[in-house]
C-alpha cells in the first residue's frame, strides 16, 4: 500500500487522540486563523543549528540534556522564575561536561509546555466530576475554569514568545536571521524540538501523520507499552532518510526502575538490527511516579537515579551509548520528589508542592543527580575502548559552545 502524499494539513484526515472538547467551534477557528498570521517562535537557523548539534550527539561527540517543568503556568512567565530554570540547566550541563568528557546540548522543557495529554477526559475535584486539566493552553486549573477556551491558545503563544525572548537575552544568543528554507522542506517553527508521547504514537493516527512530514528533530517516548515489533516501523515512518539526516530521531526511554533491565535490551537490539543510528536518551522520571499515602503524586529519588544507572550499564553491555537525559525539574526549592540530599519524605510533600501536573526534582535534587550522573559517565568513559577515549579526550577541550546556547521546546 502506497503512503499518501504528505502536506502540513494531511493529519486532519486521520483520527486524533487527546483533543480537547471545545464547545465553541467558531471561536476555535478564529483562534487558529489568528495563530496562522503570527510569526514563528523560533527561526529556521535555530532549528538547523540544533539538527547539526544532535547529529553530533548521534555520533557520540556531544551529550544531550533535556529538562524543565511537567506543565508550565502562565503566571510563571516572569524574570526571576525563568532565570532559575535556565540557571539549573546551565549548572547541570557544566557538571555533565566533565563527566561525559564532551560538550552538552541543552534542550529546555519551557516556552510552550502549556498543554498536557491526560489518561482520562474527566477527574474528581472537590467531590465533583469536571473536565480534566489539560494545561493552561486549553483550560484553567480552578474548577470554574475547566471549560476549554480557544483564546488560551493565543495566550500560550504570547507567553511562549516572552519566555523565549527573555531566555535569549539571558544566554546572549541574539536573534537569528529569518530566511526561507527553500525546496520542499517543512519546519515546525513553533519550536525546534518536538516529541511524541506514549498516548499519541499510533501509526495510522493524526499525530504521526503530521510528524512524518516535518524536518525538525523529533523525540519518541519509549515505555513499557512499546512493543518491540512496533518501534522500528515507527522510526522508519518518521525518518525518511537516516543517512542524510543523522540525529533526527531521539528515543527517550521511560520504563521505570523495575522494568528497564527487561525492556531496554530488547529495544536496543531491534534498533541495532535495523541499522538505525538514533540518539538514546533516558527519562528516569515518568516511569517512577507513585502516589504517597497522603495522596500526593511523587517520585523517589533513588528510583530515578536507579533507572539511570541501569540504563548506562545496559547500553555499555549492548555496545550502544546513552546520548542524553530528560528530566522534569525546577530551579525552585519545591518538595515534590522524595529522597535526595535534603532527605525529603512523604510528610514534607505538602510544604512546597506547587506543580500543576507531575512532581519535579528541585534545585538540590537536580544538582545531585547531575553530579551522580557525571561520576557514572566518567566511569563508563574509562571503560570505553582506548581509541574512543583518545577521541573523547580531545573533544573535552572544546567547552565554549555549549555554555552559550539553550534550546526551547514544546
Amino acid at each position: 500500500m502506497t503512503t499518501p502524499e504528505w502536506t502540513p494539513s494531511s493529519w486532519r484526515q486521520f483520527p486524533a487522540k487527546q483533543q480537547a472538547p471545545y464547545p465553541d467551534e467558531k471561536a476555535l477557528k478564529q483562534a487558529h486563523d489568528k495563530l496562522k498570521t503570527l510569526p514563528g517562535l523560533v527561526s529556521v537557523r535555530e532549528i538547523e543549528d540544533l539538527k547539526t548539534q544532535l547529529a553530533d550527539v548521534a555520533d557520540g561527540k556531544r551529550f544531550l540534556l533535556q529538562g524543565g517543568d511537567c506543565a508550565e503556568r502562565f503566571q510563571d512567565c516572569q524574570p526571576a522564575l525563568i532565570e532559575k530554570k535556565l540557571k539549573i540547566m546551565i549548572q547541570m550541563s557544566l557538571v555533565l561536561i566533565w563527566g561525559a568528557r564532551m560538550p552538552t546540548v541543552r534542550v529546555a522543557r519551557m516556552a510552550g509546555q502549556f498543554a498536557k495529554p491526560r489518561s482520562s477526559d474527566t477527574e474528581m475535584l472537590d467531590g465533583e466530576r469536571v473536565t480534566s486539566f489539560r494545561g493552561e493552553n486549553i483550560n484553567g486549573y480552578e474548577k470554574d475554569q475547566r471549560t476549554p477556551d480557544p483564546n488560551r491558545l493565543l495566550e500560550g503563544y504570547f507567553h511562549s514568545a516572552a519566555t523565549l525572548n527573555y531566555g535569549r537575552v539571558l544566554v546572549s544568543s541574539g536573534f537569528a536571521d529569518i530566511h526561507d528554507a527553500g525546496g520542499r522542506e517543512v519546519l515546525q517553527r513553533g519550536t525546534d524540538f518536538l516529541w511524541i508521547g506514549d498516548r499519541t504514537r499510533q501509526l495510522d493516527h493524526a499525530h504521526i501523520e503530521y510528524f512524518r512530514g516535518i524536518e525538525n528533530p523529533i523525540g519518541i517516548k519509549v515505555g513499557p507499552s512499546m512493543a518491540v515489533d512496533d518501534l522500528v516501523p515507527l522510526i522508519r515512518k518518521l525518518w525518511k532518510d537516516p543517512e542524510a539526516n543523522p540525529g533526527k530521531i531521539t528515543l527517550i526511554t521511560r520504563y521505570g526502575c523495575d522494568k528497564v533491565s527487561d525492556l531496554l535490551p530488547k529495544h536496543i537490539a531491534a534498533v541495532k538490527a535495523a541499522g538505525l543510528k538514533v540518539i538514546w536518551s533516558c527519562d528516569p522520571c515518568h516511569g517512577n511516579t507513585i502516589v504517597a499515602e497522603n495522596g500526593y503524586k511523587t517520585r523517589p529519588f533513588d528510583r530515578i537515579f536507579g533507572e539511570l544507572e541501569q540504563t548506562l550499564e545496559i547500553h555499555r553491555e549492548a555496545g550502544s551509548a546513552l546520548g542524553g537525559v530528560h528530566f522534569e525539574l525546577t530551579g525552585e526549592n519545591v518538595t515534590e520528589c522524595i529522597g535526595g540530599p535534603q532527605g525529603i519524605d512523604e510528610g514534607d510533600l505538602p510544604l512546597r508542592y506547587t506543580s500543576y501536573c507531575d512532581p519535579r526534582l528541585n534545585y538540590s535534587q537536580s544538582m545531585e543527580v547531575a553530579f551522580l550522573l557525571a561520576k557514572n559517565l566518567s566511569v563508563h568513559h574509562e571503560l570505553a575502548p582506548l581509541n574512543e577515549k583518545s577521541k573523547n579526550r580531545k573533544r573535552s577541550m572544546d567547552i565554549s559552545d555549549p555554555s552559550k546556547r539553550l534550546r526551547a521546546e514544546k
